[in-house]
């Protein structure tokens, strides 16, 4: 279920007891369990557990143990509260997660409301037993026999609307992406539900130009289960994490549903993750940043600093890397940033976790640590699909899906598997596999129809306020950029050396128009060459978390913010270069202003550009795109007048030609025209308005 787990670590010297009574080392406060139910003892290098009680029993593994010698991966039912076991070098860890769902009724009233919301122990006993879910949801009161929710922000209906107020009528039902909640007779259940979403697939079909990636594909996971997908190279494995994420389409016959709703839906996706083989981290921040990070994208904003601290500290626990909080991603081996970037993900307890090819490149040592910690994951509650060619996953999973020339040729738990193959190892199936496979699947008595959900509940999405980012991309933006040494030394010495090479070629004597046309340019340079590389560098990262509810005009504000503050400085260390060698001493603020109209612009374009570039490459080679025509059609190569008609018509909407004239009026102290500072800003905000329609458009799935 969604309860928080714990992590337990006994000590080899002293008995490790489990029981009800308060005085155990391990208390449950579940009628299930004796008082003292069970001792754990480290005898003669082995762990040992055994049964004490004499009215209740202990189940390992699903059957019945009174004593016996624990072993890594063993499960143990106490009550109604289970112990998942990892046994490294007799090192022993106990992963804890009640079953139990206490469904106390919550009496309402039409005086005084209930304040529903997460459930915290010491702040408020009764409510939402999930991390995702805000301290205050709705307040809940009854009204002529009715139940009234009254959202602290908004929710958004199933059919599309979103509402302050919903009214249920005795007996009627919704479903949060967290729980069921029921009203009965003035009362109100609060039917708790696992982590993990329910999976359906029917009819699911792919095509890309004309040629069919995958056909007739149907399959279900359900909530807390791991379901893996095997077969050979190029059969449709990695297309259908594609189409599951969101960043592929299915033909319009196709049905997938995530928790009874539509996949596409946005408010099902921000609880859904996706972890390709090589996984989406930004290698200069450090383990605790990235898992920090993903935590203020995912969880409400009233998370306490130490309740966020806690969950932290939780998963660098249970994936083995407590100690390297302070680490940089780019220092950890392949494995243990992995492990991290699941860490990560798993913050803001999504229902649904794709993994793509996870085991490859692994050795066969952390590839069976990471399928621990995959099985862990289950236990907890999360769904989990799995592509792999590893068959190491089928060890942990609840069900294989077998794809062959993009049909399904298998799909139902392993053992079932090596029955339909006749095959005693799993690792021979694949070679069993043949044109008529899929054929052979439709018609064999294996094959039993996937029914769909059934439920009169409606689905209800409340809005989950979050916590603000521009500063926090600001301050995260700007230790990445002293982080790289390399960058920020090439930031400082460029100007410095593009400041002494124009000190020797201008002097008291040089033309002023060309003076203000290399400061220009020098300008759009320095801003471009900053700003062009700043998402396109991370765009697959940021698609996701966008999709995740990370604000885009944050993230717009955040990195213009910093590009406009270094190549100001750019721009001042190349002015002050060779200044003191002209005779020149314009009003510091038209010049800061005239800068600003100068970078703005530019940055906005690279931002745009980076954008829509599909990786750094190209977005390099659209950099002479953009620097030419401000090369060109500022006037100070060619006269406006001389140009031919097209030219001066589309220098009307280059930026520099305006700064030009400006920077230009500022050196001969002639007055300056108000539109050589207004037209600037206006393409700024125009350009920024199309960078914004291009990320709002990263956020809708396929």
């Amino acid at each position: 279920m969604a309860s928080p787990f714990r992590i337990l670590k006994p000590d080899p010297d002293t008995p490790f007891v489990i029981g009800r009574s308060k005085e155990c080392t391990l208390s449950f406060k579940d009628r299930a369990v004796s008082r003292i139910h069970a001792e754990i003892t480290f005898v003669d290098e082995q762990w040992h557990f055994k049964n004490i009680s004499q009215t209740t029993g202990s189940i390992r593994n699903g059957s019945p143990v009174q004593e016996c010698i624990i072993e890594d991966g063993d499960e143990f039912l106490i009550g109604l509260q289970q112990l998942r076991v990892t046994l490294k070098n007799n090192d022993l860890t106990l992963l804890h997660v009640s079953i139990q769902e206490i469904i106390e009724p919550i009496s309402l009233s039409s005086k005084k409301p209930f304040i529903l919301g997460r459930q915290v122990p010491e702040i408020q006993p009764q409510g939402i037993n999930h991390p995702a879910c805000p301290l205050k949801l709705a307040e809940v009161r009854l009204l002529e026999n009715k139940c009234l929710f009254l959202f602290d922000k908004s929710a958004q209906i199933e059919t599309g609307y979103k509402k302050k107020k919903l009214l249920l009528e005795n007996g009627e039902s919704i479903r949060l992406p967290w729980c069921f909640i029921v009203f009965q007779n003035d009362k109100l259940y609060i039917h708790e539900r696992h982590i993990g979403f329910d999976v359906l697939v029917k009819n699911l079909c792919v095509s890309v130009k004309e040629k069919t990636l995958l056909k007739n594909i149907q399959f279900n996971v359900a909530a807390g289960e791991i379901l893996t997908v095997i077969g050979q190279s190029g059969q449709g494995k990695s297309t259908l994490l594609r189409v599951l994420s969101g960043n592929m389409k299915a033909s319009d016959d196709s049905q997938i549903l995530i928790n009874g709703i539509n996949y596409r839906k946005k408010e099902i996706r921000e609880f859904l993750t996706i972890l390709p083989q090589d996984p989406l981290v930004r290698k200069d921040w450090t383990v605790k940043e990235t898992l920090l990070h993903n935590a203020r994208i995912s969880l409400p904003k009233d998370y306490s600093k130490k309740e966020i601290e806690n969950r932290l500290f939780q998963f660098t626990e249970l994936f083995q890397l407590d100690g390297k909080e302070n680490n940089l991603v780019s220092t950890l081996s392949g494995g243990e940033r992995r492990r991290m970037a699941l860490s990560g993900e798993l913050m803001g307890a999504p229902g649904l976790i794709l993994l793509d090819e996870p085991l490859a490149g692994l050795d066969p040592v952390n590839a069976k640590i990471l399928c621990a910690h995959l099985k862990q994951l289950s236990f907890l509650g999360h769904s989990i699909i799995i592509t792999t060619h590893s068959y190491e996953a089928l060890n942990i999973a609840n069900n294989v899906l077998i794809l062959h020339q993009g049909e399904q040729s298998f799909f139902g738990p392993p053992k079932e598997a090596c029955v339909y193959f006749d095959s005693q190892n799993p690792e021979t199936i694949l070679s069993c596999l043949n044109d008529q496979t899929a054929c052979q699947w439709k018609t064999s008595r294996f094959n039993t129809p996937i029914a769909l959900e059934n439920s009169t509940a409606r689905n209800v999405f409340p809005s989950i306020p979050r916590k603000t980012f521009f500063w926090y991309w600001i301050a995260l933006l700007f230790k990445a950029f002293f982080r790289d040494k390399g960058k920020l030394s090439a930031l400082f010495l460029q100007p410095l050396i593009i400041g002494f090479l124009l000190s020797q070629i201008f002097s008291n004597q040089s033309s002023l128009w060309i003076i203000a046309f290399a400061l220009i340019l020098c300008g759009n340079w320095f801003a471009l060459s900053i700003s062009i590389r700043e998402i396109v560098s991370e765009k697959e990262l940021l698609t996701q978390e966008f999709r995740k509810g990370m604000p885009v005009f944050s993230l717009l504000r955040a990195k213009t913010t910093v590009s406009l503050i270094f190549a100001l400085i750019q721009i001042t260390l190349c002015y002050f270069c060779f200044m003191p060698f002209l005779d020149i001493s314009p009003a510091p603020f038209s010049l800061l202003l005239i800068a600003l109209t100068t970078l703005l612009p530019a940055i906005a374009s690279g931002l745009f550009m980076s954008s829509l570039s599909k990786n750094a490459g190209q977005a390099n080679a659209f950099l002479p795109l953009l620097i030419i025509p401000q090369v060109a059609l500022t006037g100070a190569l060619v006269p406006l007048d001389q140009m031919k008609l097209v030219g001066r018509a589309i220098s009307t909407v280059i930026w520099s030609r305006y700064n030009q004239s400006a920077l230009q009026n500022l050196f001969t102290l002639t007055p300056n025209s108000l539109f050589n500072i207004i037209i600037p800003l206006i393409l700024a905000i125009l350009i920024y308005i199309i960078t914004l329609s291009v990320l709002y458009k990263l956020k809708k799935s396929k």
